[in-house]
């Protein structure tokens, strides 16, 4: 539910703002969610990381390990390579080391923000993220 309100200050603030994604996968709630953290990293090997992190976002229930290769070839993505990366787990140590870092800063949920520190917990429209942003970007003379 957030991702309308990202794709939103990407356009308003272009590169006076840097958006940076971090693995949370809430396996208690999606069992997948930690395999198709990893698929999004191999899309990502075909430039397509948003594209695919986008459609399973969309598609939350559908995560079992032939949705996510069905979920590829939807996104256009070449199926062997695809495959071999999504079977190696070559990314799981990447998925690990995101969650690891949200435990550390005591993150229990998603979606949740940080705007130079400033934490936004749960999938807060756009004028809550905008204003904080505003703000930082005043402070910092920008």
């Amino acid at each position: 539910r957030v991702t309308p309100t990202l794709t939103r200050l990407r356009e308003a603030y272009g590169e006076r703002v840097w958006i940076v994604w971090k693995d949370f996968p809430l396996e208690n709630i999606h069992r997948n969610a930690f395999k198709a953290s990893e698929a999004a990293w191999c899309a990502g090997e075909q430039g397509k990381y948003w594209e695919y992190h986008d459609r399973l976002f969309a598609n939350q229930t559908a995560l079992a390990a032939d949705l996510l290769k069905q979920h590829a070839a939807a996104v256009g993505l070449e199926p062997v390579g695809f495959n071999a990366c999504l079977e190696s787990s070559r990314y799981a140590t990447r998925v690990q080391d995101g969650a690891k870092l949200g435990r550390d800063l005591g993150v229990d949920s998603t979606p949740t923000a940080f705007i130079n520190g400033r934490r936004v917990t749960g999938a807060q429209g756009y004028d809550a993220f905008a204003e904080i942003v505003d703000d930082e970007l005043a402070r910092l003379g920008k």
